[in-house]
């Protein structure tokens, strides 16, 4: 037998969703925690070896709005699972829950997954015949424990995967049925057939084998009485009849003929082979059978995850149950119809050819610069005659058309492939009745409507793999040379795009006098790039497929792709293009909808969208050449002002200031209510903001330039964006001077001070700053901007060693801070002072002051500053040789951060877990503790960074 079909338990670890998710280690149930971790857990089983990108983790586990906090949490989750798993992992068990973008993945030995095994089993009965056919059926059978993930239902995409595997259950059961009475067993089907019947109406399978061993039991009429309720229900409920081979079977048992054992297989599951002779009789009455594919496409690469899902169409895939009919859709140039014909060809080659009765083709040109798109009548007219009618026997009307097409290929097994459909309403009449009929459709459109109606698969297409761009270039140029390096370059500006890819190589092969850096220095140019992706032929150019799609927009909607052309980022928000379009974000969700229906826009999730490269360059083209020099300064200063007061929203909810001008921005905002959301806003639009401060310099607009970078800044000190905020203030500083605005000015240092407080050397430059702005501070007379300037001298005073002087300032921004009756300043200023006193040795003086602290930030209700004063409590506890206070102040500042989403201070509370378990010589856990904070920090210029690379450095040399 099969090793296979063995169980799993006593060898390590198993998954097993074959029924309630758990997990096995060595045969016994792992506890997994809360709901949450099961259901995540479950869904990285589902995709074993595959990676799983947060978004799609965040869409399964939260169906309604996740919190703000929630990348946070999901972190902490796969946190406790890996250690739930490597715990329970036996020694040689090769299993982990590995972080690779964008996402996470498990990766095992998928024989350890109950669900995978099923799946290997019925590969394997597909090869087997007779009894051994049925043995391993059962054994397949037999991994079931009940409903697959029954405790999931609450989770609708969790819960349509649930439906897909009782699909794929229901399935091996009707071949093992099938099986077993093909080598006599049927005897005690019976009471089975009927209970599977009954919870099962609509499945023509089972009533076909239900039939059949009614017939041979010797009740003849309840056979054809089951076959009469099927055909009653299906006309009511969907007003179609039985399929052909329930009919047949029907027709033989009303005829009392001897059914033969293999009469329960649906013609479409029957495997490719000699036809038989009804069928044959049907053929032979034709004058050919259609072979209409177009030649194969040269140098077609890649695309393999793609091809599979079509190889789930195939007739011999019988235990694939479903529709046959699928949709290639994306953008122009990324291959659909080149997908359609490989694949169509490599289906219908001998020796298993799988449509032995011929394929069909039309291309119904979707988007034809010169035709209009084929109407439905004449496609049929052209599928009729190849399959051998004369014209004089064709009807005239679309309605008696589609009932001749569909009555001839009621019992082929045939291709029809459709390429560059318009909608779905095209599609629609030339759609065979039978299952026994697959049909391939490629649009630059979705086809929802086919979904809906048809449960068509949907295949969208992207851009190719770095590594099959490469190849793709390489097969095309033929005897050109080029390192690794310059196909690297030449996939990269051509965006992986097939269309694009294969015009540059075409260049280099065709054209002697040009060479690879020539090409790549054209395409390199953003203003010249679309131009160089033209062919010889003027038809063939990746601007003129773009164009064809967008010609065909309406009005609106090719408005707001424009203006996407005038935003300068890489994705942007719904807010920001209803700002820019100055509508409604439900007008512009309506627009986006259409764009993205077409693939020219892309959804990435939480109201954000994003386009490929070189369709963003057309956008910008079209931006330059359609919209006039007024219209475009509109859009532009809408889309700076948009930023601006999305900012300064964001900016009073992180951490609210006095003295600070607000936008008077009147239009929409996106929705922010609490920190927590607004620190995900700014995550979200960080790059984008930079670009916003970058436009609003260029255009002389200088108070906003000085404005969005002081917004920033409470976010900037809440993710330690150090190094990556130093051009945003450097800017601002620079439109502050230039308007000569001295409060710019002053805030706009102060900002400085705090990135220059975080290089190495560059304590006196702060200081200077500080001093700079304190003596601007000084002039203005605010209290609400002197007090946190005086601080600032306070942070780089403290820096140099400067301790009286500082401790003064301190003293000074306190007695500030008091007068404004400012408690979170006056929390802040007893912080500082708490430093001074650890800095001079004074230990337990600064853990007094901070315990002072953390009562008033707690009275405020500030959880960030809160993360913040416990953190320190801990380091100062260490200081005291207090490693229990020390271990409890960082566990709860580690469960205070993760509350609010304070990342950086995760990661701090960590670091200090860490220095507790190195001090109570667990090592193994120290170590785990510092890779935790520096995947939290990973890729940020926080301090906290390069802390935890030191301890795991010097750890590694101990080691």
């Amino acid at each position: 037998m099969d090793a296979r079909t063995m169980p799993a338990a006593g060898y390590g670890l198993e998954f097993r969703l074959l029924g309630a998710f758990e997990v096995l280690s060595s045969g016994s149930p792992i506890l997994l925690g809360s709901p949450a971790m099961r259901r995540l857990l479950a869904l990285l089983t589902l995709n074993a070896n595959q990676v799983v990108s947060v978004d799609r983790i965040i869409r399964v586990l939260w169906t309604g709005d996740p919190p703000a906090s929630v990348r946070t949490i999901l972190q902490g989750y796969v946190s406790r699972l890996r250690k739930l798993i490597g715990g329970a992992a036996a020694f040689g068990d090769d299993v982990e829950i590995v972080t690779r973008s964008p996402g996470y993945l498990l990766r095992t030995d998928p024989d350890r997954i109950d669900l995978h095994r099923a799946r290997e089993l019925a590969r394997s009965a597909a090869e087997t015949t007779g009894t051994a056919r049925v043995v391993v059926l059962r054994a397949a059978l037999r991994l079931w424990r009940g409903p697959a993930l029954a405790e999931m239902e609450a989770l609708p995409l969790l819960r349509a995967t649930s439906m897909s595997i009782e699909e794929f259950r229901l399935g091996l059961v009707e071949d093992r049925i099938e099986a077993e009475l093909a080598v006599g067993m049927g005897s005690d089907l019976l009471t089975e057939l009927n209970e599977l019947v009954t919870q099962h109406p609509l499945r023509e399978r089972l009533t076909d084998q239900l039939m059949l061993v009614l017939y041979r039991t010797g009740r003849r009429a309840d056979a054809l009485r089951r076959y009469h309720e099927l055909r009653e229900r299906l006309a009511e409920e969907f007003g179609v009849d039985p399929s052909p081979q329930l009919q047949r079977t029907y027709e033989r048992i009303l005829r009392d003929e001897a059914v033969p054992d293999d009469a329960s297989l649906p013609a479409q599951d029957v495997r490719p082979g000699p036809v038989d002779s009804e069928r044959a009789g049907t053929v032979q009455s034709l004058a050919v059978i259609p072979a209409q594919l177009p030649p194969q496409i040269g140098g077609f690469v890649g695309r393999e995850g793609e091809l599979a899902v079509l190889d789930s169409l195939l007739p011999s895939r019988h235990h694939d149950v479903g529709s046959r009919i699928a949709v290639v859709s994306g953008v122009a140039g990324l291959g659909k119809s080149a997908l359609a014909v490989t694949w169509a060809h490599r289906a219908s080659a001998a020796p298993a050819a799988e449509f032995p009765d011929g394929q069909l083709f039309a291309s119904l040109r979707g988007v034809d610069p010169y035709e209009q798109p084929v109407a439905p009548a004449e496609v049929l007219r052209q599928f009729l005659i190849g399959l051998g009618l004369t014209a004089d026997r064709i009807p005239a009307g679309l309605t008696e058309r589609v009932a001749l097409y569909r009555s001839i290929t009621a019992k082929r097994r045939m291709l029809v492939l459709l390429d560059d459909a318009v909608d779905h309403q095209q599609v629609q009449p030339l759609l065979p009745a039978a299952q026994s009929c697959t049909v391939l459709i490629t649009s630059r459109r979705m086809l929802d409507g086919l979904l809906v109606t048809n449960g068509a698969r949907l295949i969208r297409l992207g851009p190719l793999p770095d590594a099959q761009a490469g190849e793709l270039v390489s097969r095309v140029v033929g005897d050109v040379e080029l390192t690794q390096s310059e196909l690297d370059r030449l996939a990269s500006l051509c965006g992986n795009l097939p269309l694009a890819l294969r015009i540059a190589a075409a260049r280099l092969a065709g054209d002697a006098e040009v060479t690879v850096s020539e090409l790549i220095d054209e395409l390199a140019d953003e203003r010249r790039r679309l131009g160089a992706l033209r062919a010889g032929d003027s038809q063939i150019s990746v601007r003129g497929a773009f164009e064809l799609t967008y010609r065909r927009l309406t009005p609106e909607a090719a408005r707001l792709f424009r203006l996407v052309g005038v935003h300068p980022g890489v994705e942007m928000s719904r807010s920001v293009l209803a700002a820019m379009a100055q509508t409604s974000f439900a007008a512009v969700a309506e627009q986006l909808h259409v764009l993205e229906s077409v693939h020219l826009m892309s959804s990435l999730g939480d109201g954000r969208f994003g386009t490929h490269d070189l369709i963003r360059l057309y956008a910008r083209q079209l931006a330059a050449d359609d919209l006039g020099s007024a219209e475009r300064r509109a859009v532009t200063e809408a889309l700076v002002d948009f930023y601006l007061a999305a900012a300064e929203c964001g900016r009073d909810l992180i951490r609210p200031t006095t003295g600070s001008p607000s936008s008077e921005w009147t239009g929409e905002l996106p929705a922010m209510g609490t920190a927590e959301q607004a620190v995900g806003w700014f995550d979200r639009e960080w790059t984008n903001l930079l670009h916003a401060a970058r436009t609003a310099l260029r255009e002389g607009r200088n108070e906003v330039a000085w404005r969005i970078a002081w917004a920033a800044a409470p976010y900037v000190l809440f993710r330690h964006l150090l190094d990556e905020s130093t051009e945003l203030f450097d800017q601002g500083l620079a439109a502050a001077r230039a308007a000569g605005d001295r409060l710019g000015q002053c805030l706009m240092l102060r900002c400085r001070v705090n990135v220059d407080l975080y290089r190495s050397a560059q304590s006196e430059e702060a200081l200077g700053h500080a001093m700079e702005a304190l003596a601007l501070a000084e002039e203005l007379g605010d209290p609400a901007i002197l007090a946190p300037t005086v601080s600032s001298v306070f942070t780089a005073q403290t820096r140099l060693g400067h301790y009286e002087e500082a401790r003064r300032g301190g003293e000074r921004a306190l007695a500030l801070y008091r007068g404004l009756g400012d408690l979170t300043g006056q929390a802040m200023s007893l912080n500082n002072l708490a430093m001074i006193d650890q800095s001079c040795g004074r230990t337990e003086r600064a853990y007094e002051r901070c315990l002072a602290v953390l009562d008033l930030y707690r009275r405020i209700d500030e959880p960030a500053n809160e993360a913040v004063v416990l953190n320190n409590l801990s380091e100062l506890a260490a200081e005291l040789a207090d490693w229990q206070a020390a271990e409890s102040f960082a566990r709860r500042a580690r469960s205070v951060s993760v509350s609010c989403g304070a990342s950086v201070q995760e990661a701090k509370a960590l670091s200090q877990l860490g220095d507790v378990h190195l001090q109570n010589g667990d090592v193994l856990s120290a170590k785990f503790r510092w890779e935790q904070a520096l995947t939290l920090v990973h890729g940020s210029s926080s301090p906290i960074r390069a802390e935890v690379e030191q301890r795991l450095a010097e750890l590694a040399a101990e080691e």
